[in-house]
């Protein structure tokens, strides 16, 4: 089981609704998204996102109501969306309850603890969920993956495939 975090799943989703970015490292990043996502669904991958990834993602400002539905669709089809629930709230805890590795953690990511709270959940949700693979273009995120070492995190690997 594959879990993309928010801004790996921005990346993956966005193309279908064409969204071509004007920075060519991001519109690569957007390209290697897109067919990883499509190879994952045509091998049978499971692909999960948390909720506070769907939410952040639904939050986008540019998003109108209709667009935010259609948006929703879209995730429901592409991603199981795993809740914060039971399995997951104990382990955010025991994560949170490190209160220096997580200051660490948004020191090296260069972001706020607030910022690494909300990560610190999607990965709990990654850990519940007993995740293969963390696929997170975030720094914060990274940074707890790395100093928690529960999980394999990666930004998007090379996939080989046309797109159409």
């Amino acid at each position: 089981m594959i879990v993309f975090d928010t801004q790996a799943t921005i990346y993956a989703v966005q193309s279908a609704f064409g969204y071509k970015p004007a920075d060519p490292k991001i519109a690569e990043i957007v390209k290697k998204g897109t067919r990883y996502l499509l190879d994952l669904q045509d091998r049978g991958e499971e692909v999960v996102i948390s909720a506070i990834t769907a939410a952040e993602y639904l939050a986008f400002p540019g998003f109108n109501e209709e667009q935010r539905t259609q948006q929703q669709r879209e995730l429901e089809t592409r991603f199981r969306i795993e809740a914060f629930d039971h399995r997951v709230i104990p382990i955010a805890a025991e994560l949170a309850a490190k209160k220096a590795t997580l200051e660490t953690a948004a020191d090296e990511a260069g972001t706020s603890r607030q910022v690494i709270y909300a990560d610190l959940k999607i990965y709990a949700t990654a850990v519940a969920c007993k995740a293969d693979l963390l696929v997170t273009y975030d720094k914060g995120l990274q940074s707890l993956a790395k100093r928690f070492a529960r999980i394999t995190y990666s930004e998007f690997p090379g996939v080989q495939r046309k797109l159409v």
